[in-house]
């Protein structure tokens, strides 16, 4: 659903996204050619420890079963239902948010197209070593100097595939000359924890 704001509250708006998809760093951002040979801006994914408060900070809910096991899982998951969610170790001294080093996979996110056919696509990469992916909490934002636009992709991937990845036209307005924006990005549960997105951006001319 498209969201029409200010140019005051679009840039609020955005960087209220850019909280939202985990804060993570975009400073190590590569261009990846995609099949058909547009360019896609892509950022690494980090792994995070799966506590309760890590999947809460993240979007996902955290339900107990009868045995007193947590389990996090999508937040519009109906209650009692445990079929697509991730059993949490319990905690010994993790802190909130604390990052394993090394990267689980890699987002990416580009603009295309032009005037009237401009389309937004996004999507994501998990390393196998980290486990398959059970659900994500996905956002991408495009913007302009007199427009904002955002969509949510939140929800359950293909089970067990490591890729996603969606498409969506967008109407967007832009001054002709110049830029079209967007960042995208989140967190993926998968079955080996947490991987959370380094908000990848990209920028086209209008």
């Amino acid at each position: 659903m498209k969201s029409v704001r200010s140019f005051r509250n679009m840039l609020v708006g955005v960087a209220m996204l850019g909280l939202s998809l985990g804060g993570a760093s975009s400073s190590a951002l590569a261009s990846d050619v995609q099949d058909d040979g547009t360019s896609a801006v892509s950022s690494p994914m980090e792994a995070i420890k799966l506590t309760a408060d890590n999947a809460v900070a993240y979007g996902y809910a955290v339900r107990t079963d009868s045995d007193g096991q947590q389990w996090a899982m999508d937040a519009g998951t109906p209650d009692g239902d445990f079929t697509h969610a991730v059993p949490i170790a319990e905690e010994s001294g993790a802190s909130t948010r604390d990052r394993v080093v090394g990267n689980c996979g890699s987002s990416w996110v580009y603009l295309s197209g032009k005037e009237g056919y401009r389309s937004v696509y996004t999507g994501y990469d998990i390393q196998a070593k980290f486990g398959l992916p059970v659900s994500h909490v996905w956002s991408v934002a495009v913007y302009s100097s007199i427009d904002f636009e955002s969509f949510d992709f939140s929800g359950l991937p293909s089970w067990g595939a490591e890729r996603w990845f969606e498409t969506r036209f967008i109407d967007t307005q832009v001054i002709e000359g110049l830029p079209i924006s967007t960042i995208a990005g989140g967190s993926v549960l998968t079955t080996g924890g947490l991987c959370v997105s380094g908000s990848p951006t990209d920028t086209i001319t209008g």
